[in-house]
């Protein structure tokens, strides 16, 4: 045997048994990365499956709102509103509301997972709505989630709360216009009309309104916009002369033209497409334009909040939301929709920057109160 070893017979008698230990050891292998494989899926898949719960909790709340407002459009206000809610039952004010509810989101949902070859099961209870500038909805929810062929289920057991905006009829609104607009609100996701983004060295004070174009490869000046770039220096005038106005970063950058400037300010956070308001050395985010157009609410804790808007009351909420009319105002009016219907006189200012539905000519008739002025820290933009 010992002069064996090294013989053809021995070396394929060793790769033999080779064989017959490595093939089982790859299979096994094989078979754990592929339960690996379907444990991470499955585990992923859950995670995925308890986010949707929360966010068709968030929905549900928000159709829940939505058919409400349109309620007491139609029937008239409450007295209560808040205790009026019933999320649970989905009715309100003892009358059954034709919305999604949650259930019949949460069967779509548990038939689409089973379309897809999985198990899942799921139950909830306790269903409530609180209020703010975003509705939450929170259930105690249970589910038990398989994928079909893995070892691995998966379970939650506990409080789900989902958010979302308010969208629909603003009930307060629609019964002090009197038909004369079409009153709705919605959540935009951003909470003051305005942000300024910054303070420039240089500028020429002057006021412009136009959309971010940010380092372009070529410049396009179409439609409204802003140039923004580090340095404007390789651009002449007449390059830049269909542009509302131009911010760099460089100072001594921009030839002076018939468009506002500003230098000398970090354009990081500027981003492409966003609707910027010039104001002489300062560059603001403007949403004045995007409020008026989707009905986008900001919060105000001078208004009322929903639940006073569905009882018809005016009085201030620390979870008051605003939204803005388009409408010419004078010197006695404002263009916060509240304040408007309200004709209540108040102590005014004209903001600078906010344009037409043509998005050039600016609106010296745009007004807004002083004291939400201040709640939006808007003050250098008024005159």
């Amino acid at each position: 045997m010992k002069g064996m070893t090294n013989t053809p017979f021995a070396i394929l008698a060793i790769t033999f048994l080779l064989m017959l230990f490595l093939m089982p050891l790859n299979t096994v292998q094989d078979n754990l990365q592929q339960d690996v494989l379907q444990s991470e899926s499955s585990a992923m898949q859950a995670n995925n499956l308890e986010n949707s719960f929360k966010e068709g909790l968030g929905i549900t709340a928000s159709n829940y709102l939505n058919a409400s407002n349109q309620y007491i459009v139609e029937e008239g206000f409450v007295n209560d509103a808040e205790n009026s809610i019933d999320f649970e039952n989905g009715e309100f004010n003892n009358v059954q509301m034709d919305f999604v509810d949650y259930n019949e989101w949460g069967s779509n949902l548990q038939a689409n997972y089973i379309d897809r070859g999985h198990e899942l099961d799921y139950s909830y209870s306790g269903l409530e709505l609180t209020g703010g500038l975003k509705i939450q909805g929170t259930a105690d929810l249970q589910y038990e989630f398989t994928r079909v062929g893995a070892v691995t289920t998966y379970s939650f057991d506990g409080r789900a709360e989902g958010l979302d905006g308010v969208r629909g009829p603003d009930p307060l609104l629609a019964d002090a216009s009197d038909g004369s607009f079409t009153p709705r609100y919605s959540y935009c996701g951003f909470n003051t009309p305005a942000q300024r983004l910054g303070i420039g060295s240089q500028s020429s004070n002057e006021v412009a309104h136009g959309y971010a174009e940010v380092e372009p490869a070529e410049l396009d000046p179409e439609g409204n916009r802003v140039l923004v770039v580090e340095n404007a220096s390789e651009y002449s005038s007449t390059e830049l002369s269909d542009y509302n106005a131009v911010v760099a970063e460089a100072e001594n950058s921009i030839e002076n033209g018939d468009y506002a400037t500003v230098s000398g300010h970090n354009i990081t956070n500027i981003t492409e497409g966003e609707s910027i308001i010039i104001n002489q050395d300062q560059v603001w985010k403007s949403h004045f334009r995007t409020m008026m157009e989707e009905n986008c609410y900001v919060n105000n804790s001078n208004a009322p909040s929903i639940f006073e808007r569905m009882e018809g009351s005016f009085s201030p909420s620390d979870q008051g939301l605003t939204t803005l009319i388009e409408s010419e105002s004078d010197s006695d009016n404002v263009n916060e929709a509240y304040l408007y219907y309200e004709e209540e006189s108040v102590s005014n200012s004209s903001i600078r920057g906010v344009t037409s539905g043509d998005y050039v000519d600016e609106k010296d008739w745009f007004r807004l109160s002083d004291g939400n002025i201040g709640e939006w820290s808007l003050s250098s933009l008024a005159e």
